[in-house]
Parts: structure tokens; C-alpha cells; sequence
């Protein structure tokens, strides 16, 4: 979970990095971030438009399921990193 917006917005950076670094290898996506904080990661990333070509979903038991076709950034993506990166 989470403690501010700037521990947030750092994970977004992170998280979206590693997926324009390794668009097919989920399990870098994650790096050091729990369950819920990386599927809140992603939801937030998809909600913005930052990212395509997935969809996420959180089970009871915390694990969190991604349903790839083709994960890549959007243009919204890359520009948030190329201003925050």
C-alpha cells in the first residue's frame, strides 16, 4: 500500500518502464512492489490511457491476473515518462 502520491507516482514510473523495456515479461513489471500495490499500479496506468493491450484483474486471494494480447504505452504513456522519467 501505498504512503503518498510520490511513492505512487514513483512506482507508475517504474512500472511503466519495465513495460516498455519487457513488453512480454510480466514478472519484471512487478520488481519489488506487493500484490494490490502493483495491480493498483496498473488499473491507475490503464485508467490514464498510459497503457494497451492488457487488462488486469484482482482475485480474492490478492494475486493479480494480467490478460495480455499486446502490452505496450500509449502516447499518453511514453510522454508521462519522457516528463517524469
Amino acid at each position: 500500500m501505498f504512503k503518498s502520491t510520490s511513492e505512487f507516482h514513483n512506482a507508475l514510473v517504474s512500472v511503466l518502464t519495465s513495460i516498455m523495456d519487457n513488453p512480454e515479461n510480466i514478472d519484471e513489471w512487478q520488481g519489488s512492489l506487493d500484490e494490490i500495490s502493483f495491480h493498483d499500479v496498473l488499473r491507475e496506468s490503464l485508467d490514464r490511457g498510459y497503457l494497451t493491450g492488457c487488462n488486469v484483474q484482482l482475485a480474492g486471494d490478492d494475486e493479480v491476473t494480467v490478460v495480455k494480447d499486446s502490452p505496450r504505452l500509449t502516447y499518453r504513456g511514453l510522454e508521462f515518462l519522457e516528463s517524469n522519467g
